[in-house]
């Protein structure tokens, strides 16, 4: 089947109020669809040309031809043969039956729904959606029947129509308000192609113009340039450029609180009105309009009344918007989402905008918007606010309005417990003591015990980073620390060059990089009374880790469950992995090698400078520990398998014993005795990560831990010593040779 046309449909039936008694659609006697109500008629049609009318009624054997009147969705194929060829897509086999469709919807879309007199039943409240904010009417059902059929009457039962009005169950839509407003009233039809808006129909039956004219109807069409946006009945009509400078914003009378307050507070701000460095850019926002109706609102950017549509909130449906991208687009505009993500207009997908709508007749004020809007979730202060110049003074300890502008980069870390993101600050003059690029990072806590970890790195910062930084360990400087039961904050020196996005696992040369910086953290605190007592002062926190019995049980489970694992002559000697595991790991446990220990070293808290040194960030879980025991943690999680084998692995250990050696200066711990101590680790790794779940992609990773694991516990076994004294060091290459 070729490619068909979607129409969505926003029929409004011109008396908004909440009406009271119920009555099924059903049995509400339909009538002509040539009136509604009194004083409300539709013309008569011209039928379309005969070659259209016999193309159009083109279906192929899947096409639903027996809808009836209430079907919110009828097929069609497109005109041609059957063949889905790329012509199919040209413009001008397509405008003459969108411009049909379009033109045929404005000869009779300016009646419907006007007629301020409808009997009280056509008021009757038919079905409400989630609350009552937004009821359905009869007459709102009668008023999308009228279009729908008359559509029918056209081009068959091949047009694809999706509306507003009727039981879908759809989510709630439109942005109007529960009271008797009739000016905002307006019905919206939009037509699609491929998922992308092609045409627009808005139709304002109360709108009154300088001449005392009742009524009007925009149309636009984006198929092609030169067909732009026109007022249906008046050739004469153009679209106004926009003032310099001005950006007049629409927003929800009903729906402003949240996301909206919070985009308007940002976008008021200075430097929001263009892209960055801000140069003489002002605030985005100059003035604001609350206004209801979301066909109103698209309405008043396409004729130039204002300049943005602002809503980067759930609330909208695809019949809100399919027409308005149609006409901004016919008109050099845009419509996106928060996040500056186009809308598709796909009829099988749920007919919600989850992601919100900026909307304007000028690109550039919706790329702006949209660089405020897309962070919005993230870029909080202390207290959850949206964040703000005054705050970031004050943070910093700057005088008033010496931060000129500042701008939140789109890449964003959104974990689940802490976010992180970039700032860019622009100053008002020379010489500020703070640089022009921050990390912010905030965390909401979910319990107590979260809180108390995230007041150990705060502090962890505050007490032991200048002396680290002092001995060339990648720290970045705090500038600003705040924890409540809340939350925690911290505005932290920017040194990271590249993306806080990366892949799990670190190439080979990052994770050459990544073990000198690692060995150069422990080999200068590697028994300094300074920074040992400075982690030893920080508050304890619970030990959740699994016991060695615990742990056995987990491993043993894991490996039980993965398919094929118990049958497999390669993999036998995995036979009761955990509980061998958890017999020798207690004993291995302890060691007099003390240093500073990051706790939790992995890929994703660590990341290079523009020089490729390694850079190390969440201290939470850091403590006085052997040094091994982040080798392990790093090379099990953030290592490709293929750097495990044993070469490679006798090789990244030994880039980090020679940094380590050289920054520790001691001679009391030798190479074999840290080879020895690796190997312990490994084995209380596993005791303290043990596999909780049978995630697939996880298990090759897992069971080739458990072949490395397994070799050293059969050494430990066949040697009868706990302390892995040992010389040789198995590698993955059982397996990855």
């Amino acid at each position: 089947m070729r490619p068909g046309l979607l129409i969505l449909l926003l029929v409004s039936s011109g008396a908004d109020l909440i009406g009271s008694g119920a009555a099924d659609a059903e049995d509400v006697p339909l009538r002509e669809t040539t009136q509604i109500g009194r004083g409300g008629s539709v013309a008569v049609l011209d039928r379309t040309p005969r070659f259209l009318q016999t193309n159009s009624s083109t279906t192929d054997d899947t096409s639903n031809s027996t809808s009836t009147a209430n079907d919110s969705t009828l097929e069609i194929t497109s005109p041609g043969g059957s063949q889905n060829n790329s012509s199919d897509l040209q413009w001008w086999g397509w405008a003459i039956i969108i411009l049909a469709v379009v033109l045929c919807i404005c000869s009779f879309g300016k009646v419907v729904g006007r007629d301020p007199f409808l009997p009280f039943l056509f008021l009757a409240v038919l079905f409400r959606r989630k609350s009552n904010f937004d009821p359905q009417t009869v007459a709102d059902r009668q008023a999308q029947r009228c279009v729908v059929e008359n559509l029918r009457a056209l081009y068959g039962a091949s047009l694809r129509v999706v509306g507003e009005e009727g039981d879908l169950g759809l989510e709630e839509s439109g942005d109007g308000d529960a009271v008797e407003i009739r000016e905002p009233s307006a019905s919206l039809i939009g037509i699609s192609q491929l998922g992308q808006p092609v045409a627009g129909v808005i139709s304002e039956p109360y709108n009154v113009d300088p001449k005392g004219s009742y009524g009007r109807i925009l149309w636009g069409c984006c198929v092609d340039p030169g067909v732009a946006v026109h007022l249906f009945g008046d050739a004469s009509w153009e679209r106004p450029p926009r003032p310099p400078g001005r950006c007049l914003t629409l927003v929800s009378r009903s729906r402003t609180a949240g996301e909206v307050a919070e985009a308007l507070e940002r976008l008021r701000e200075p430097g929001t009105a263009g892209p960055w460095p801000p140069g003489d850019a002002g605030p985005l926002v100059t003035g604001t309009l609350e206004t209801g109706g979301a066909g109103h609102k698209v309405a008043r950017v396409v004729d130039g009344a204002a300049d943005l549509w602002l809503f980067p909130r759930p609330g909208t449906s695809r019949w809100d918007t399919c027409a308005a991208e149609a006409m901004l687009e016919a008109c050099g505009g845009v419509l996106r989402d928060r996040s500056g993500g186009r809308i598709c207009y796909d009829p099988d997908t749920s007919m919600g905008n989850s992601e919100g709508v900026l909307a304007g007749a000028d690109e550039g004020i919706v790329a702006a918007a949209v660089r405020v809007c897309a962070t919005l979730d993230v870029a909080k202060d202390g207290a959850g606010r949206p964040l703000l110049r005054p705050w970031l003074e004050q943070a910093l300890k700057l005088p008033e309005k010496s931060l000129r502008a500042f701008c939140v980069e789109e890449d964003c870390v959104r974990g689940t417990h802490a976010s992180v993101l970039r700032l860019k600050l622009c100053f008002s003059s020379d010489g500020v003591p703070v640089p022009e690029a921050l990390i912010l990072k905030r965390a909401a806590p979910r319990d107590a015990l979260h809180v108390a970890l995230y007041t150990r790195e705060c502090l962890f910062f505050e007490t032991c980073g200048p002396m680290l930084r002092d001995q060339g360990v990648q720290i970045p400087e705090i500038f600003y620390e705040e924890t409540t039961e809340g939350g925690c904050v911290l505005l932290m020196e920017d040194l990271i060059a590249k993306s806080f996005h990366r892949e799990p696992v670190l190439e080979t040369e990052e994770l050459a990089s990544v073990l000198v910086g690692l060995a150069r953290l422990h080999g200068c605190s590697y028994e300094s009374e300074p920074l040992l007592s400075a982690v030893a002062a920080l508050p304890e926190v619970p030990d959740t880790q699994p016991s060695a019995k615990q742990a056995g049980e987990l491993w043993n489970k894991f490996l039980s469950s993965v398919p094929g694992v118990r049958e497999s002559d390669s993999l036998a000697v995995v036979q009761d992995f955990g509980t061998r595991l958890a017999a020798l790991s207690e004993k291995a446990q302890g060691s007099s090698r003390k240093c500073i220990v990051h706790g939790d070293f992995r890929s994703e808290n660590i990341f290079l400078d523009s020089k490729g040194e390694a850079l190390f960030i969440d201290f939470k879980h850091a403590s006085i520990g052997c040094p091994t025991s982040d080798v392990a943690c790093l090379l099990f999680s953030s290592a490709f398998l293929e750097d495990l084998s044993q070469g490679k692995l006798l090789e990244l250990l030994g880039s980090y014993w020679e940094t380590f050696s050289k920054t520790s200066k001691t001679s009391s711990f030798t190479e074999e005795q840290f080879r020895r101590e690796f190997k312990l680790s490994c084995l209380d790794f596993a005791r303290r990560v043990p596999p909780r779940s049978v995630q697939m992609d996880e298990v090759p990773r897992q069971l080739l831990v458990a072949q490395f694991l397994e070799s050293l516990l059969k050494e430990l076994h066949d040697s009868g010593d706990v302390s892995g004294s040992r010389k040789s060091m198995p590698g993955f290459h059982a397996v990855v040779d």
